[in-house]
């Protein structure tokens, strides 16, 4: 079997069978940036095979043969993940508590806690086999006291003996296209632990939801594919927040999930091709319960896994989560953004709330741009012109690598202003620029002209990080699909900008972009800048509510019912709405 020897990850890897270098490197667990999902059209997969000087597609090249390679890409550092969110003081009442039962006779063990437990609770408790079972164990240990642990205080999940109620744990995750956040609670106390964020590992079969529903579609067990990768990524980051938290997984009882619909699908298994074509119907947009030992993931086997409700469409559980968390009225003027890899809006006002999803988000985190890049380690995050100077930030200080949303935006947002880019989106000529500083950053070749962001010697790889046509383009169609989504939605509650009172900026890019950028672009509404507000990773600052509060995870239940769902394509006049948005 050829041998694959990784320079960046001292690891050697073996190929079974004839497969490219990118199906092993996946299979393999380690990360390559692919957003096309290895089609061949991103050329992000770029390796150096045997120290030869030209860089090579991984997804193009066969391993027919033993080689050693040195990947380009980068791994995104959990720093860099948005894990934060706005999120109220949280009242501790979760749907899953442990509670102590002192029988008051050792004589007849089962008949003193039956009795015990009807002296405690008005409705019957549920035990189950296994929990039959558990207590047949309890039996042969001390019985002064059990403590149960019960789900909604009415079924049993586990028995164990003596006093352990200050023992229960739960953990709630936002499962997002691109990256993945957990949070680790003390359910006793209502006390955040710990935090941890990875990389979806589905993320190299695709950047969006499309194309990881169309790998499905090709690839016969492509559902199975991409819900082991999602349960590896969930589990990992369960191990990480135990590591961290230094508790047993055996004592976390509850996994409260959110993630878009098609997240959610690949998460339990489910065949999301039917989202992937109109009427973009979800195989359910209910609440899905299991048990953890049902679903292989590791906490406690008799521990409850909840992945809160989905609205309709590609509108999922993480809009459920942001909208609890921004606590968005339908009596309130309100516009809630969540722009991450896909995009969700919601608007308030007049007693109404409307969502809708919109296809914008890879631009927006550097997929489909020739020299975009997640906000990683050396990713331009944001750019200024000043005195004449175009000036940039990377992250970690580092030389730049590529650019990510955030920079993506101030940039355009420049070019704009200083007329270097027209309305219609296009990179006027030298001549048509006043600013020579400007001017001199113009490259032209015969296809098309492009805009110099650094030149090479400032650059890790010692070659020019530019930004094409083709990407302006791209940015176009994302803003573009954004703004006509917000204006299509205003109409249907009829309600103007003007009007708005709050715009709430939920998800990565929205919590780290430059809100004037935005504007300028014609992305987000031109209102006063104090009634936009960041609120950070609202999805899953809403998870970590309805995990530590019962209260929030029932308003969950009724924002389902409350919330309307828009499908954009149904509107006649959006797709006018989307042309006329196009333009800066």
């Amino acid at each position: 079997m050829p041998k694959v020897k990784i320079v960046n990850e001292d690891k050697i890897i073996e190929s079974e069978g004839m497969k490219n270098l990118l199906e092993l490197l996946i299979e393999n667990n380690i990360y390559i940036d692919s957003p096309c999902g290895g089609k061949g059209s991103c050329g992000k997969c770029l390796v150096k095979i045997n120290n030869e000087p030209v860089y090579k597609l991984a997804c193009q090249t066969q391993v027919d043969s033993d080689m050693t390679i040195e990947l380009v890409s980068s791994k995104p550092e959990e720093e860099t993940i948005l894990v934060d969110g706005s999120m109220m003081e949280l009242k501790v009442d979760p749907l899953i508590k442990k509670e102590l039962i002192k029988p008051e006779t050792l004589t007849y063990k089962s008949e003193a806690l039956d009795k015990a437990i009807n002296k405690e609770y008005k409705t019957p408790i549920l035990f189950s086999h296994d929990n039959y079972k558990q207590l047949s164990n309890v039996y042969k240990e001390n019985f002064d006291e059990i403590t149960l642990t019960l789900e909604r205080q009415e079924t049993v999940l586990n028995i164990e003996p003596g006093d352990t109620r200050n023992v229960v744990y739960g953990i709630a995750i936002d499962i997002g296209t691109t990256t993945v956040a957990g949070y680790l609670w003390d359910l006793s106390k209502g006390e955040k632990i710990c935090t941890s964020s990875k990389l979806n590992k589905q993320s190299p079969y695709g950047a969006d939801v499309i194309s990881r529903i169309t790998y499905i579609i090709e690839n016969e067990g492509g559902s199975k594919d991409l819900q082991k990768k999602a349960l590896e990524t969930v589990n990992e980051i369960i191990q990480d927040l135990c590591q961290k938290g230094e508790i047993d997984k055996d004592d976390i009882y509850h996994l409260s999930l959110v993630g878009n619909t098609t997240m959610n699908h690949l998460f339990w298994g489910f065949d999301p091709t039917t989202l992937g074509k109109s009427p973009y119907l979800p195989v359910t947009q209910k609440c899905i319960e299991a048990k953890a030992k049902d679903i292989s993931i590791d906490i406690n086997p008799s521990g409850k896994v909840i992945f809160l409700p989905s609205i309709a469409g590609f509108v999922g559980a993480d809009t459920i989560g942001a909208a609890l968390a921004s606590q968005i009225d339908e009596n309130k003027k309100e516009l809630l953004i969540d722009l991450g890899t896909n995009g969700e809006l919601v608007v308030t006002g007049n007693g109404k709330m409307i969502a809708c999803s919109t296809a914008a988000g890879p631009a927006f985190e550097g997929a489909k741009i020739s020299h975009g890049m997640q906000a990683t380690s050396g990713a331009i995050s944001r750019v200024t012109y000043e005195d004449n100077q175009l000036l940039y930030t990377t992250i970690g200080n580092k030389p730049p690598k590529g650019i990510c949303g955030s920079g993506l935006m101030d940039i355009m947002a420049i070019l704009i202003r200083k007329g270097v880019v027209d309305k219609k989106g296009k990179i006027v000529s030298q001549e048509e620029i006043e600013d020579p500083e400007l001017a001199k950053r113009i490259k032209e070749d015969e296809k098309a002209k492009s805009f110099i962001l650094a030149f090479p010697e400032e650059a890790h790889s010692n070659k020019e990080i530019l930004l094409t046509q083709a990407d302006i383009r791209e940015v176009q169609l994302a803003k573009g699909a954004v703004a006509a989504g917000i204006q299509t939605l205003l109409n249907e509650a009829n309600t103007s900008y003007e009007e708005l009172e709050y715009i709430y900026l939920a998800g990565g890019f929205g919590n780290y972009v430059d809100v004037k950028s935005t504007q300028i672009l014609g992305l987000i509404p031109n209102i006063a800048e104090e009634k936009i507000i960041p609120v950070g990773n609202a999805a899953g600052s809403g998870c970590q509510m309805a995990l530590v509060n019962r209260n929030f995870y029932e308003e969950a239940m009724k924002l389902v019912d409350k919330i309307d769902h828009l499908e954009l394509a149904s509107k006649s006049d959006f797709q006018t709405t989307f042309m006329n948005s196009m333009y800066f």
